[in-house]
């Protein structure tokens, strides 16, 4: 019994040290995400109405609070959570995690024909409408484009960050 007893407490212990580790690795990449979603805005032209870029994450708060953090004190930038996608035309970036990509295709016919960069953290997504998706690609995160997606939305992308974009 005491060996069943110290192999449950073993197993449940193991079991929770893959959830953290799992949440590191989340946190982590949500980090890089930030990173990249600077580097889109900067490259990005805006239309000159545009004052503060409105980063707008699809029902994650992980991912909300990783791009708070980056751009929490940018009075340029600011980052809001959408459980519902039905006011979230008003973002100049969206951001889909993997969590909510079942959305895409909502948030597609609500900001048809507006100037929103949609960027998606699952690779090839842009086959199905979105402007950028992230891609690994030997353990090292890229980002794919879809040039008549952005083209569509009015935006203009410098050619310096398209040339960086993989297939």
């Amino acid at each position: 019994m005491k060996k069943f007893l110290y192999s449950f407490a073993f197993s449940i212990l193991l079991s929770t040290s893959f959830v953290v580790q799992s949440k590191a690795q989340d946190e982590n990449m949500y980090s890089l995400h930030a990173m990249f979603i600077h580097n889109f805005i900067k490259y990005t032209e805006w239309p000159s109405s545009v004052s503060v870029v409105t980063i707008g994450v699809v029902d994650n708060s992980e991912a909300t609070a990783t791009l708070i953090k980056k751009f929490g004190s940018n009075a340029k930038t600011q980052v809001k959570n959408f459980k519902n996608v039905d006011n979230i035309d008003v973002c100049q970036i969206i951001f889909i995690p993997s969590s909510s990509r079942a959305h895409l295709n909502k948030i597609l016919e609500k900001v048809k024909g507006k100037p929103v960069l949609i960027v998606t953290e699952d690779a090839d997504m842009i086959k199905k409408g979105a402007s950028i998706s992230f891609k690994v690609v030997s353990e090292k995160l890229k980002f794919q484009m879809n040039a008549d997606a952005i083209k569509v939305s009015g935006l203009k992308v410098a050619s310096s960050l398209t040339a960086l974009a993989v297939n």
